[in-house]
């Protein structure tokens, strides 16, 4: 499981910050929250950690349910060394709610009830964001309104960025709700691309001074086999899940797939690729008993079997 918060941050760059404010997140991998005092109901879990953004780990105290003026949240996390509570776009997805970007703000709309739920503007201007860029050593410029062309270098990666993730999704016939993943997964790819603007070599050859392992790329939205973690296995249950195949782990070595099925994201290592199939072509957006790939078992009889991820 995974938190994008900097544990190393200085507290009182987030001073200011209400408990009952949640940061829009589309990195973590749940609703998290360090305000005991928001949950209605909080159960004790086995002990667990969570990866943040730096590599360090929290341990996860409690799932609960939260509940604010506007919003309320099951399935939250409650880890007491979080800065921020977090509110993962995923889930505000699963839960009906549309989360909107623009260039200079993100909102949250209910469209059952035509409600604006939350609205955030101006983070790139905000003091808090200047204590944080301050707090890291970068020198904060601005552009001018509407004046892009000050900023013709950011555009036009953005641009490169967009149109390969749009032909990512349309080629592999992934929903547009993963746009997330995939826009992470084309950066990925990209960094590991010569150009000749570094004389031939990748971006990450440029600042690893290696070559990448190009054996780990894998075909975005094909279908593959995740063995499942042992706590989701019985003697008699199913010890891999089907799923479609979205990226690579940020900060672990793993691959980053998704079981519809489930509704589940796993990061793992143990998984076995059919690149030539795309997942959502086979399945047309439905998940099939009948399919003759529920009778495969990828894995034979080796728990510890794995793909040839190379990590």
């Amino acid at each position: 499981m995974y938190s994008s918060s900097v544990k190393g941050l200085n507290s009182s760059c987030f001073s200011g910050i209400s408990p009952s404010m949640w940061i829009i997140d589309s990195g973590a991998s749940h609703h998290m929250s360090y305000d005991a005092k928001s949950f209605v109901s909080l159960n004790t879990t086995p002990f667990m950690l969570v990866m943040t953004a730096d590599g360090t780990h929290m341990a996860l105290a409690g799932i609960g349910s939260v509940s604010t003026p506007n919003l309320s949240f099951s399935d939250v996390y409650y880890i007491p060394n979080l800065t921020l509570s977090l509110a993962f776009v995923s889930q505000l997805c699963d839960y009906g709610y549309s989360v909107m970007f623009s260039s200079t703000s993100c909102c949250v709309q209910d469209p059952h009830l035509g409600r604006l739920i939350g609205i955030s503007r101006g983070e790139y201007t905000s003091n808090k964001f200047y204590e944080l860029l301050t707090f890291d050593g970068t020198n904060h410029k601005t552009s001018c309104t509407d004046t892009p062309q000050q900023n013709g270098v950011t555009e036009r990666k953005h641009r490169h960025i967009i149109e390969i993730a749009r032909s990512f999704l349309l080629s592999a016939s992934v929903p547009s709700e993963f746009w997330g993943e995939t826009v992470l997964t084309v950066v990925h790819v990209i960094n590991r691309i010569s150009s000749s603007v570094t004389s031939g070599l990748s971006p990450f050859e440029k600042l690893y001074n290696y070559i990448p392992d190009y054996s780990s790329l894998k075909v975005f939205g094909s279908t593959c086999f995740v063995l499942r973690p042992q706590v989701e296995r019985s003697k008699l249950s199913s010890r891999y899940a089907i799923c479609v195949f979205l990226g690579y782990g940020d900060g672990q070595k793993g691959y980053h797939c998704y079981d519809p099925g489930a509704k589940k994201f796993y990061i793992s290592r143990h998984v076995v690729f059919l690149e030539h199939i795309p997942f959502y072509s086979l399945f047309q957006f439905s998940f099939t008993s009948s399919s003759k790939l529920i009778h495969i078992d990828p894995f034979g009889h080796n728990d510890n079997a794995s793909s040839d991820c190379n990590f």
